[in-house]
């Protein structure tokens, strides 16, 4: 989820000093089509051979699979897919801090590059709790304007956090867009659970 440009740079650990001795990838190397790759440093792969580890797999070096992921790989090169990741993640970052200081129900921001969460809470509860069941009703009223966020079908989140991953090629006036959409489900939710709550 966090490979392959999504937070602004090629792999998430790349944002901090750790460097990792393997790096396991998938999903988006392929762009759509099943790949995979292990990487490793050529001492590490020499050892794990030496000691009788043999790698293996049904589709193991297909031409067509690794063709994809080639292409798909020069592709996000030379259209810089990072670079944009970071530049419009910044946009979504400053948005929702910006939905977060005028909606009761959004509380933190948080991401880095194209992977996001938008946490829903209910400011009226002892200490802003957390509301599952908000989170579900801005994730179907987003969904009724065209916008999807928290998962493949509505409501889905990680409990009342929205996740927003739009995809690597995003423009600006997208990203707008999905804020603009993000604030009239947030007012309209607000709205039905104050009336919710006087009834």
């Amino acid at each position: 989820m966090t490979g392959l440009g999504r937070t602004g740079r090629w792999f998430a650990f790349e944002h901090t000093e750790v460097v990792p001795d393997i790096v396991v990838t998938s999903k988006a190397l392929g762009g759509g089509v099943p790949a995979a790759a292990v990487i490793t440093s050529r001492e590490i792969a020499a050892a794990a051979l030496a000691k009788g580890f043999v790698q293996s797999a049904s589709h193991q070096g297909d031409p067509f699979q690794c063709a994809v992921a080639l292409a798909n790989l020069d592709v996000m090169e030379t259209e810089d897919l990072p670079g944009n990741a970071e530049r419009m993640g910044r946009r979504l970052m400053d948005g929702l801090r910006e939905l977060t200081a005028r909606h009761r129900l959004a509380g933190d921001a948080r991401g880095i590059g194209l992977i996001a969460g938008l946490e829903i809470v209910d400011s009226d509860k002892d200490g802003g709790g957390e509301t599952p069941e908000l989170a579900a009703a801005v994730s179907v009223a987003c969904l009724e304007r065209g916008l999807i966020v928290g998962g493949l079908r509505p409501g889905i989140r990680e409990g009342n956090t929205l996740r927003l991953a739009p995809p690597l090629t995003v423009s600006a006036q997208e990203i707008d867009e999905a804020l603009t959409i993000l604030d009239s489900a947030l007012t309209d939710v607000a709205a039905a659970s104050m009336a919710g709550a006087r009834q």
